[in-house]
């Protein structure tokens, strides 16, 4: 798609991460036992999936546009790689990812 092509430019100013958000999810991710499984569905850029891992918790996003997931895997950085990304639709999700594994839903990751 070429309109996400030209968002990834702009996204991160377009959609910044609030440190509100950072420490509302973590504050349900230290309710779980260390590393917490966080899943981020949609993610987009995957910012705020990244500040997620950067916490130490065990992170897996899942977007329908490859665009984000090649994002994503352009970035090589230690936390970058820690996070597994599947480019997968909402509808696909519950064929390949466990159930009752992650501690933590998210929709949304802008």
């Amino acid at each position: 798609m070429i309109y996400i092509k030209r968002w990834l430019d702009y996204y991160e100013e377009l959609f910044p991460i609030e440190p509100n958000q950072i420490e509302f999810l973590q504050g349900l991710c230290n309710k779980f036992p260390s590393p917490a499984k966080f899943l981020s569905v949609e993610a987009g850029t995957a910012l705020l999936s990244r500040k997620m891992a950067e916490a130490n918790n065990e992170v897996t996003i899942t977007d329908t546009y490859t665009e984000f997931i090649s994002l994503l895997h352009s970035h090589q950085t230690e936390i970058t790689n820690k996070i597994h990304a599947f480019n997968l639709s909402p509808m696909d999700i519950v064929r390949y990812l466990g159930k009752n594994f992650y501690n933590l839903i998210y929709c949304g990751d802008y």
